[in-house]
Parts: structure tokens; C-alpha cells; sequence
């Protein structure tokens, strides 16, 4: 499935199951899901080193969007109000919560954008080091 068809699957499952997902575990779940189907690790990545990454990354974007993703209430109808001088009607600001809602997820692209950067870079400070070595990649090689 190609990136755009995975966000717009995810943010049609955020918009209409808000807060519900959050509290679940689908939510994060359905990040991981994203960063295993887009992100490619090189092949010196074992597994375990892969799954880490995309659990820790994957939890923290989860906490973020979550937090985005609570404000965009208060976000949409500030800045409506602000604007107009009066809140706006229930269904327009059902409308442009939902719209927002969809932008936050749709983030999740800059943020792949940035995970893959990071990975190419660990990737280049560890190429000619052994397992084995005491200037290897990580604690755990040591």
C-alpha cells in the first residue's frame, strides 16, 4: 500500500473513532504498522535492532499526535473565534475539527521524512565497524 492510501486509511480511522483510539492500543499500533510498511532499514540492521527503533519512535510520535490531536478542538475554535468575533456553528466546527484532525495525521509523512534521515545517518556512522568491535553502533555491541 503506498503512503497516501496508508494515511488516508489512518486519518478515516482517527476522525471517526477519536478519543476511543486513543485509548487503545490501535492507535500506536497502527503508527508501527506505517513505519514497517514505509521506512527501509539496510540489510545490517538485524531485526531486533529494526523492531526497537520502530517501537521507540512509534511510541514517542504516538504521545505527540495524541496531544495534537486533543487540542485540535480547542485549536480550531480559538482561532475561528479570534477570527470572526463568535464561535462557529456546531457542524462547521465539526467539519473544520475533522479537517484539522486529518492535517495532524497527515504530519506522519514530514515525520518518515525525518525517521528515514535518521536512519541513513546511524547507517553511515557505523559502516567498517565489526559486532564485535568497542566502537561499534551501540551499547548493546559492546
Amino acid at each position: 500500500m503506498n503512503l497516501k492510501t496508508e494515511l488516508e486509511t489512518l486519518a478515516d480511522t482517527v476522525v471517526t473513532e477519536w478519543p476511543e483510539i486513543a485509548c487503545s492500543s490501535q492507535f500506536e499500533d497502527a503508527i508501527r504498522f506505517l513505519y514497517r510498511s514505509q521506512l527501509e532499514f539496510p540489510p545490517s540492521w538485524p531485526q531486533d535492532q529494526r523492531d526497537e527503533f520502530i517501537a521507540s519512535n512509534a511510541e514517542l510520535e504516538t504521545i505527540r499526535l495524541a496531544a495534537r490531536l486533543d487540542d485540535a478542538i480547542d485549536s480550531v475554535i480559538d482561532g475561528y473565534t479570534r477570527q470572526h468575533g463568535w464561535p462557529p456553528h456546531q457542524e462547521d466546527a465539526a467539519e473544520m475539527i475533522d479537517a484539522e484532525r486529518r492535517a495532524v495525521i497527515f504530519d506522519l509523512e514530514f515525520c518518515l521524512a525525518t525517521l528515514a534521515d535518521e536512519i541513513n545517518k546511524v547507517s553511515a556512522q557505523c559502516l567498517g565497524r565489526a559486532d564485535t568491535s568497542m566502537t561499534g553502533c551501540s551499547r548493546a555491541h559492546r
